[in-house]
């Protein structure tokens, strides 16, 4: 059967990546596997999805917001492979009982919340974003020290 969108869930480490499938037609999460923590064992998992799901799939890779940051989502859309990171903050909490949280579970739940789209994104900033950022900091930090040599002039006056 081939199908047209697949999403991926990654719990992803800074050692390891926790891969899984989630099709909205079989509403279940599918091939778990868990890879090496390089952007390349994510490709090579998606190259091999395509023998279940077909060539004209469309996959959508995402992990929660963490301590990789932006960068496998760089190096994966780099790639073209659509990717979203997930606010972590924003994701449902499953109800009922509460199960022992693992890294398979917590990407079969990413992949879920991708495909039902419960979760908000996180902000990407662009590169031009970041330059603009970094020249108003380094513009505020010459302001804050010409205004602290200001103040530690004038307690000095009044101190003495």
């Amino acid at each position: 059967m081939n199908y047209s969108t697949v999403y991926v869930g990654m719990d992803v480490h800074k050692e390891t990546f926790s891969l899984c499938c989630y099709t909205n037609e079989k509403e279940q999460a599918e091939y778990p596997q868990k890879v090496d923590g390089h952007y390349s064992k994510v490709l090579n998992y998606l190259e091999a999805m395509r023998f279940h799901y077909g060539d004209d799939a469309v996959f959508i890779c995402g992990y929660e917001a963490g301590c990789l940051g932006f960068t496998l989502y760089h190096q994966l859309t780099s790639h073209n492979v659509k990717c979203v990171i997930l606010a972590p903050t924003t994701m449902p909490k499953p109800a009922g009982k509460k199960k022992v949280k693992t890294d398979k579970r917590d990407a079969a739940l990413i992949a879920r919340y991708l495909a039902h789209r419960d979760y908000s994104p996180v902000h990407i900033p662009t590169a031009l974003y970041i330059l603009m950022y970094l020249q108003k900091y380094n513009c505020m930090d010459s302001s804050f020290s010409h205004c602290r040599f200001h103040l530690l002039g004038y307690q000095t006056n009044v101190l003495w």
